[in-house]
């Protein structure tokens, strides 16, 4: 079975999870939001382990552990609510399931990369935004975090950080391969495709993240995203 997941607390995402299902319904056989709001069918309730943790979005962590959890399925693709999907996500369904993959940041200069390596405050080379595991595969990441939860949370400030800096050198993740997911706001590849604010058509996922703490700007990208037409047109609901 496959299995879509996203997840959502709070209120800034409202309505985002149906334009997600909208999107993608009918490329899984199972669509599931996790959130602290249940309303529609597809709804899982937000276990609240991680409350009071210091750690940005670590809740996703507690997808790996799906029995726990309740999620049905064999294989898993896991979307943030700020990204858009207008291309078939067949193709990552069809990648080899030898590891679980992550979002790899190829619009980040390699040096500042190697420099920055599990600093706090810094891009990572791992992004999150876009994840796909086979049941059971990212168990040892739960695992990991949730034993020494109150370390991990006061050293790590995300969830990217963590997964870069415990899990890199293990060579625990494949990286999905250019072509796949973009940004908006940060481009495509360094050097050579780093326009911003540009569609490109020939990927499938555009990735709207961006930090404060990567270059001093705090964008409000779901602002944005609802106020700029030709954003509203592309989405597929």
């Amino acid at each position: 079975m496959k299995t879509i997941v996203c997840m959502k607390w709070g209120y800034k995402y409202d309505g985002y999870e149906s334009k997600l299902y909208n999107t993608v319904k009918d490329q899984c056989d199972k669509f599931v939001c996790v959130t602290d709001k249940p309303v529609n069918n597809y709804d899982i309730l937000l276990p609240y382990d991680y409350k009071g943790h210091n750690c940005f979005t670590v809740e996703k962590l507690l997808l790996f552990n799906e029995d726990k959890l309740g999620l049905e399925g064999d294989e898993f693709l896991f979307f943030d609510l700020d990204v858009l999907i207008h291309n078939p996500v067949d193709v990552l369904w069809n990648l080899p399931s030898n590891k679980p993959y992550l979002v790899e940041g190829y619009w980040q200069n390699p040096d500042n990369f190697r420099k920055n390596f599990g600093k706090n405050g810094q891009g990572t080379k791992y992004n999150s935004s876009l994840m796909k595991w086979n049941r059971g595969q990212c168990k040892p990441v739960y695992d990991q975090f949730t034993n020494n939860m109150e370390y991990l949370s006061f050293v790590y400030f995300s969830l990217d950080n963590y997964l870069i800096h415990k899990w890199y050198s293990k060579e625990f993740f494949n990286t999905f391969p250019k072509g796949v997911a973009y940004s908006w706001y940060k481009g495509n590849v360094f050097p050579d495709d780093m326009e911003t604010r540009v569609f490109r058509d020939d990927h499938i996922i555009c990735m709207f993240n961006n930090s404060e703490y990567d270059d001093g700007i705090d964008n409000t990208e779901l602002e944005q995203m609802t106020d700029i037409e030709e954003l509203k047109d592309r989405w597929k609901i």
